[in-house]
């Protein structure tokens, strides 16, 4: 992840002092010798295969290329399995000319069977209820972020809305250096949404016009409503989880059930809440009941980065599905030692096509043991 900066800059109708990410352009990201991998993250059985992809300036390169491990050996082929667990590191060569950094694939632990589908008891309902998916953009060292987080919090206190979003924590970049509650490095999803300033806010993984997202409640009302009358509900999930505690690990199995006939997309994302981290705050008075420096809905992990398109969350394929049928999909969560098991649970969303677009339709949040059914709309 790129490194932030602390910039004064006057965001939307007030001054406000803004956390600003670093990420660069896609040309200078994609300039020389890049070596990109399909999957960053395979499991141990031999069998699951990551394959690489690499560009010159740009354009992919269909051969004339050498691809090395760690150990400076060449690969005698463009896809890596292993039956360790690790951190792999790769390069490639081509011509006079190298990858500036390494691309690092994790080999983890396979994960145990998932549970059985949840049933759906309710074949003939339809009238699913609609929930968008809010990730807010924040780290503790960004000073204006407790205005985010008292501008969400009215948003869910209101019952207006309270029943119609669930929240994602992206703690991303230099301003999360230290924080406990910190994103993967690997991930980019402030990069692949345009994310420049902290506080920010994204509705469904659709990017905003706005320079930076204000921090207010009506400003969050105004996307919500937004995102509401955006697109009709397509579908819901329902899911059944199961915790590991030997293998350390979190499987679900997600079922999908159309309301219309749709092309779907699925997605997961294993949040972690009351993760204690200080807070750096301009002054500003929490609302009551909030702490700052408590931290809820804090991704941990994140399983919807398209195959073909990195900067693409809007989930895996999961085809076309007709009114009223259903499929199914099974995710596994490996689980850090370091995070408290009971404060994590799971949203898991579908996502549908949008003109050209891939966006979130819905979205349900589930604990990682147990039950959650489909969410109708009363």
């Amino acid at each position: 992840m790129k490194t932030l900066k602390t910039l004064a800059a006057l965001c939307l109708s007030f001054v406000l002092v803004c956390c600003t990410s670093d990420n660069g352009s896609d040309s200078d990201d994609m300039r020389g010798l890049v070596l990109k991998v399909d999957k960053y993250e395979i499991y141990d059985n031999g069998t699951d295969i990551a394959t690489f992809h690499v560009y010159f300036d740009g354009v992919e390169l269909e051969s004339g290329y050498t691809i090395y491990d760690n150990n400076d050996e060449p690969l005698e082929s463009k896809t890596f399995s292993a039956t360790k667990v690790g951190i792999y590191e790769f390069w490639a060569e081509y011509g006079a000319t190298t990858t500036r950094t390494n691309t690092k694939i994790s080999v983890i632990a396979t994960p145990p069977a998932a549970p059985s589908a949840p049933v759906d008891n309710n074949p003939s309902k339809l009238n699913f209820n609609r929930r968008i998916l809010l990730t807010q953009f924040t780290g503790i060292g960004c000073g204006n972020c407790p205005r985010m987080i008292n501008a969400l919090d009215d948003i869910k206190k209101d019952e207006k809305y309270n029943n119609n979003i669930a929240i994602a924590s992206a703690h991303i970049g230099g301003y999360a250096g230290n924080d406990p509650a910190a994103m993967t490095t690997e991930l980019n999803l402030d990069e692949a949404y345009g994310i420049v300033y902290n506080p920010d806010l994204i509705a469904d993984f659709k990017r905003h016009n706005d320079q930076a997202a204000t921090a207010s409640k009506s400003y969050i009302a105004n996307m919500i409503n937004t995102a509401l009358n955006r697109v009709s509900t397509r579908g819901s999930v329902a899911v059944n989880s199961k915790y590991h505690a030997d293998k350390n690990y979190v499987v679900l199995t997600a079922l999908v059930k159309a309301s219309e006939k749709a092309d779907f997309r699925i997605g997961a994302i294993l949040l972690e809440n009351n993760i204690t981290g200080a807070q750096s705050n301009y002054g500003i008075e929490p609302n009551e009941g909030v702490d700052f420096n408590n931290h809820n809905n804090c991704i941990r992990r994140i399983k919807s980065q398209h195959p073909s398109n990195h900067d693409d969350f809007s989930g895996y394929d999961l085809g076309v599905i007709e009114a009223g049928k259903t499929k199914t999909y099974e995710f596994a969560f490996p689980i850090s030692k370091t995070w408290k098991v009971e404060d994590l649970h799971v949203l898991v969303f579908i996502s549908t096509q949008e003109g050209s677009k891939w966006y979130v339709n819905n979205v349900v949040d589930a604990a990682i043991d147990g039950t959650t059914d489909f969410e109708y709309a009363k």
